[in-house]
């Protein structure tokens, strides 16, 4: 079954081309439904459930096409709303950020190539430096850019990364401690 543009012809009687005519309808759904709901699906009837590109004047060795789509192979939402997504040859890209639980008060988001993680961390009760350790639930896959620390401790307190940080945590300490366990957020930036 070929879709065929020149049915019906000006001279054919209905009875004569109703087959062809049926056979381009049926062309003319299943092409349209590939990336739409099909017309004969009465739910969502004419949305997108895709959008797919065309490979570019210069494909690839793969030939591979670039697709548009709203949900991932995980089922991933925010807030309950799908999030758009660019597959190509290469892999699943999320357009806008994708704010992930990796583990307690940590949470990823990864913009492009670049991963941020943030979250917040408590110092221990020794004194007067106090330390805190964060592990992230996931590792940079590559490398971290730089980690920033922000507490909320009154007086004259200074956060320090004790040592450089690693595509799996950091550790910090806290120098004027006020004899409390004070919480601090933080900023990992890596790729």
């Amino acid at each position: 079954m070929t879709f065929n543009a020149a049915i019906p012809q000006a001279g054919d009687l209905i009875s004569q081309s109703q087959a062809q005519i049926l056979t381009n309808f049926s062309q003319s759904n299943t092409a349209f439904g590939v990336d739409h709901t099909a017309f004969d699906v009465v739910s969502n009837q004419g949305f997108h459930k895709q959008v797919t590109l065309i490979a570019p004047v210069a494909a690839s060795a793969t030939g591979a096409k670039g697709i548009l789509h709203s949900v991932n192979g995980a089922g991933v939402t925010f807030n309950g709303v799908p999030l758009p997504f660019f597959s190509n040859n290469l892999a699943d890209y999320p357009l806008i950020a994708d704010l992930l639980n990796t583990s307690g008060t940590n949470f990823s988001f990864t913009l492009g190539n670049m991963v941020f993680k943030l979250g917040t961390a408590t110092f221990s009760a020794a004194n007067p430096n106090k330390t805190a350790t964060v592990t992230y639930g996931t590792a940079f896959p590559t490398a971290v850019v730089g980690v920033y620390c922000q507490g909320y401790v009154t007086g004259n307190n200074s956060i320090q990364l004790t040592g450089a940080p690693t595509t799996a945590g950091f550790s910090v300490s806290l120098t004027f401690g006020n004899g409390t366990t004070p919480t601090f957020s933080y900023l990992a930036i890596g790729y």
